[in-house]
Formats: C-alpha cells, sequence, structure tokens
C-alpha cells in the first residue's frame, strides 16, 4: 500500500498516526516506532517562522508562485515559501518533492538545535492545539533537547524504483537493501 495515505485513511487524529506507525512498521520489517508527532501541514509555515526561517539552496524551480524561488538559489524560506516549496508536485512525480522535503527537514532540524530550549515553549504555546502526540510535555521537550543534541547530516531513505502507478507515481523499495538499512 502507499504509505502517504496510510494517515488519510483516520479522522487526522490518534487514529491517523497509529495507522501510519503501523504502515512504517510493517515497511521496516516489524521495527517497533516507539512514539509519534505531528503538525498539521498547514501549521508547518507557523513553526517556519517561529525558528526564524529555513534556509537552503532551492533544488527546484517555483518562480511561477514566488519570483525569489529559483532554483540554486540560497533563500531563507518565510513559511508560505517553505510551504511551496515542500507541496509542490512536478507532473505528478513525487520523488522531486521528497527530497525537498528532506533536505527542509534537514535544514528545520538544524535550525531548531540552533536555540535555546525557550524554543520549545513558544512551539507549545502557539501550536500545542495543533500537534498531536502519543507522547506528553515532558517527553516532547526531551525530545527537543534530544535533537538540539545531535548532528543531522543525513537522513537514510531506501533505495528503490520510482514506478507509474495506475492513479500515482509509486515508489518500490528495493526489500534486500532495506533490510540492509534497517539492521
Amino acid at each position: 500500500g502507499q504509505l502517504g495515505v496510510a494517515h488519510a485513511y483516520g479522522s487526522g487524529g490518534s487514529d491517523s498516526c497509529l495507522n501510519a506507525v503501523k504502515a512504517v512498521s510493517d515497511l521496516l520489517d516489524g521495527v517497533p516506532i516507539q512514539h509519534y508527532l505531528t503538525l498539521k501541514m498547514d501549521n508547518l509555515a507557523r513553526l517556519n517562522d517561529l525558528v526564524g526561517g529555513v534556509e537552503g539552496d532551492l533544488l527546484d524551480e517555483f518562480t511561477a508562485m514566488d519570483p525569489a524561488m529559483i532554483k540554486g538559489q540560497r533563500v531563507t524560506l518565510n513559511g508560505e515559501q517553505a510551504l511551496t516549496y515542500i507541496r509542490g508536485l512536478e507532473n505528478g512525480n513525487d520523488v522531486n518533492r521528497m527530497s525537498r522535503q528532506r533536505q527542509y527537514i534537514q535544514s528545520l532540524f538544524q535550525k531548531i538545535a540552533e536555540h535555546n530550549n525557550s524554543l520549545l515553549l513558544d512551539v507549545a504555546l502557539d501550536l500545542g492545539g495543533n500537534l498531536v502526540s502519543d507522547m506528553s510535555v515532558v517527553q516532547i521537550g526531551s525530545m527537543f533537547q534530544t535533537i538540539s543534541d545531535y548532528s543531522m547530516d543525513e537522513l537514510l531513505v531506501p533505495e528503490g524504483n520510482a514506478v507509474a502507478g495506475q492513479e500515482r507515481m509509486e515508489f518500490h523499495v528495493d526489500p534486500e537493501l532495506l533490510k540492509e538499512m534497517v539492521i
């Protein structure tokens, strides 16, 4: 099945998160997912702005929506630009979008790590009602502290192939390489 739609087969609350947790755990050959924390995509713009914007070199062109978003240009994305950047879909191809999302997540986590713990309070006060999680506030605080202690140089991405499905592009992982990555 599609990992991307697992969350959609719920109400948007904990049941959606549990669907996604199960789908990812199943993909990873039963590796348990300890916790989940989600933020509705529309609120990402606010999070982006709370950390002062996210900087990076644009991997794709978005000048039709914003003249400042030129491929290869180094920019600090404001909230609306961040949404354009991570949501943009080219010719139904999700592979480029996933690359941009990985780049954005790495930059966002780096930006969060640069802030002191007062950022957690700002995020909790500003976005708290829009977060869905099975963690307590203390656990979320601990997670933010852990993030600030790590360097996120690279996200692990399973090897595979993008294949045209009946309705959309599909990414099929290489099961042997995925197993090696999990191990």
